[in-house]
């Protein structure tokens, strides 16, 4: 029988009455489902607080906040004693585990990525296990299904892993049973030697891609606490414009490049199955068969062919010089070796007869940088680091048929006095990107969304400056 997955972000899952919202949405599903559940929110910053600033005195108070927090949500849902108490004996199982590992980056004085993995994990398992609980007082019968248990195996890597589909398919051949509803912790898998290994932030998306892509699922319901996707970030425009249907590759573009929404790999498990992923608003919408937006495999152009503009500034540039570095064989081909050794990713590599130009991310361009300076490396002249830079991606199916959509919008940046450092087109056939200044990030995302979604004003007469973008420390309105 073909299920739906149904996750719950941690956002959503915030306070006594956002979880009755939770309870009310599933029942309107037919049974049997898979739950995938995030930490309760605010429950993984706490995590990562105690991982950097961990001190012996910290434990025992952080340890009972936690048991405070979870104990608050099981009283007011379960009222039956003896209920209670089976849900409290392994909610203490699992905070004991917790402190063992605090204790034990404590006792080593370090806290290397296994560690930092396992401790953040714990926010989704206590989530999952109080969950299940208060379900099952319901009259909804879930079974929780832990990643350790189901065999959710992953490449190993810490803190951003991908997961294994094969051997994750395999093992849930024998741990699934056809007419069971499960909920299942997000976020996390197990590395191929038994360690936690964690997706990255809003890692539980992935899951739920995961285990649709495994069980052939009907459909992933993503249910959040925003308007599906939208043209823009709503914190930098006024009116952003609603996204009803959007393709993979679309949605995959904009998680990738910015749009914080979407897990940059959620769309990868589903793709082969075209299973559709559907993104639901818990505040204004709780009716299954309208989604806020819907990703699948259905292409749809609109007139501006623009769909939405994503924008970061977790982005840095290395900058290679050199002679003739564009035309030696091998160049690129030794730095991606050595990146790839020290498991660095690379963003996007542009390149001229003179340059080459790595883009990463803030994390691994640190890490990507000393290790290029201490390489004794032909040809390369000098070395220049880019930081202070925003990327900004326009994205819509038809990008690369149209023409004079990327002239459009060097047009409307260069009349906004807005300087592009560099363009990128034709990686993807439904995005291009921008590199601009940090500090002209807003005021380019504004005068391009101004050009595709807006009525043709100056752009500075349209500046609102009680918008609360403006208002953020920072910020400010172009001139």
């Amino acid at each position: 029988m073909a299920r739906k997955i149904i996750k719950f972000g941690g956002s959503v899952l915030k306070g006594i009455p956002r979880i009755e919202k939770v309870i009310t949405i599933i029942q309107q599903y037919q049974i049997p489902v898979v739950l995938v559940v995030s930490a309760f929110n605010g429950i993984t910053d706490q995590l990562e607080s105690v991982l950097n600033h961990l001190q012996e005195s910290v434990i025992p108070p952080f340890i009972g906040n936690l048991r405070q927090q979870h104990f608050d949500i099981i009283q007011h849902f379960i009222q039956d004693r003896t209920q209670q108490a089976v849900v409290f004996k392994e909610l203490e199982n699992r905070l004991g585990d917790l402190e063992k590992w605090l204790q034990g980056a404590i006792y080593i004085d370090d806290i290397p990525p296994f560690i930092r993995d396992r401790v953040l994990c714990f926010g989704e398992k206590l989530a999952s296990l109080v969950l299940t609980a208060i379900l099952n007082t319901r009259h909804l019968p879930f079974k929780e299904l832990l990643p350790e248990t189901a065999g959710f195996i992953t490449d190993g890597t810490f803190g951003n892993a991908i997961a294994n589909l094969n051997a994750i398919r395999n093992n849930l051949h024998n741990k699934i049973e056809p007419t069971t509803s499960y909920t299942v912790p997000g976020f996390y898998g197990i590395s191929p030697d038994n360690k936690v290994t964690v997706f990255g932030r809003g890692g539980s998306d992935y899951t739920a891609g995961i285990l649709a892509s495994c069980l052939l699922a009907d459909s992933v319901d993503l249910w959040k606490d925003v308007n599906g996707f939208m043209s823009a970030d709503p914190d930098l425009i006024l009116n952003p414009v609603p996204i009803r249907k959007l393709t993979y590759q679309e949605a995959a573009e904009l998680a990738y490049f910015g749009a914080g929404i979407l897990h940059p790999h959620t769309v990868d498990p589903v793709i082969p199955h075209n299973i559709p992923i559907r993104i639901y608003n818990i505040n204004t919408n709780r009716d299954i068969a309208f989604p806020e937006s819907q990703i699948s495999a259905s292409e749809v152009i609109s007139n501006g062919v623009i769909k939405s503009i994503s924008s970061t500034d977790n982005v840095a540039i290395l900058r290679l010089f050199g002679g003739d570095i564009g035309k030696k064989p091998g160049i690129i081909a030794r730095i991606s070796g050595l990146l790839h050794q020290a498991n660095i990713n690379i963003t996007s590599i542009i390149t001229s007869q003179t340059t080459i130009n790595f883009l990463f991310t803030i994390d691994q361009f640190i890490k990507a940088k000393k290790i290029v300076a201490a390489e004794p490396l032909l040809f390369i002249e000098e070395i220049v680091c880019r930081t202070n830079i925003s990327l900004i991606a326009v994205v819509g199916s038809g990008l690369m048929v149209k023409k004079g959509i990327i002239s459009r919008i060097s047009g409307v940046l260069a009349f906004n006095d807005i300087n592009v450092e560099m363009i990128c087109q034709g990686a993807s056939d439904v995005a291009a990107y921008f590199i601009v200044k940090k500090e002209d990030k807003m005021a380019a995302v504004r005068a391009i969304h101004s050009e595709f979604f807006e009525a043709k004003t100056n752009l500075k007469q349209q500046t609102d400056v009680t918008h609360p973008f403006y208002k953020k420390e920072g910020n400010y309105v172009s001139s």
